[in-house]
């Protein structure tokens, strides 16, 4: 199972290998100088769509599906991180989304909101701490640690069977993504087209010396 860290270096390097491929192919085409110019700009735009789609920074937030079935309750959703996990492998739980049995998740419970929650997660199992994460329906707070869940009325239920998998790769680089192929795409269309009319250009020209 690939991580989130994971998906976005594979993003990375399909999209190096798009910007390699396309400036072997510039080079190989292009010999003039306003050509090299052309290069120039082109490279410089494809650099800037990779670094839309790049490496997680610091300021990009992580994203995990969950689901869980405690007794006779289940919930299900996606859970926001920060990108970098502490020494021990957790991540800081900043945002979540999803159902409750049919109750909507609104939001998280600050740290120490309920039942001294520290809402961190590990992707792997036993996922949660003993403090736990801790999260808003409309009948009150929920709070969900190792092993364990907290209802509203404080009840406790064993959880069964807790899953996390990496989510999507985040809008920013899809959006990335697309900007750099489109880019690619504009620089041969260009090539094309310029190509077209330096051809015709020296055909008119050999037609002007032969008459």
């Amino acid at each position: 199972m690939f991580s989130n860290l994971n998906s976005k270096l594979y993003i990375f390097m399909m999209c190096l290998c798009i910007c390699t491929a396309t400036t072997k192919f510039l080079f190989w085409r292009l010999f003039s100088m306003r050509w090299a110019k052309k290069l120039g700009i082109a490279t410089f735009g494809l650099a800037i769509g990779l670094a839309g789609v790049g490496l997680p920074s610091a300021a990009q937030a992580l994203v995990f599906d969950f689901s869980y079935t405690a007794g006779s309750n289940t919930a299900s959703g996606t859970l926001t991180t920060n990108d970098t996990p502490d020494g021990s492998g957790y991540y800081i739980i900043q945002g979540i989304t999803g159902f409750r049995n049919t109750e909507a998740i609104t939001g998280v419970v600050s740290t120490n909101g309920y039942t001294n929650n520290n809402n961190l997660f590990n992707p792997t199992a036993p996922y949660f701490t003993g403090e736990g994460f801790s999260y808003t329906v409309a009948s009150g707070s929920v709070n969900i640690r190792a092993g364990l869940e907290f209802d509203p009325s404080f009840t406790s239920k064993i959880v069964s069977d807790f899953t996390a998998s990496a989510g999507a790769p985040e809008p920013s680089d899809i959006g990335g993504l697309a900007i750099l192929l489109g880019i690619g795409g504009l620089m041969v269309r260009k090539f094309k087209s310029s190509q077209k009319s330096t051809t015709f250009i020296a055909e008119t020209k050999a037609k002007t010396l032969v008459s």
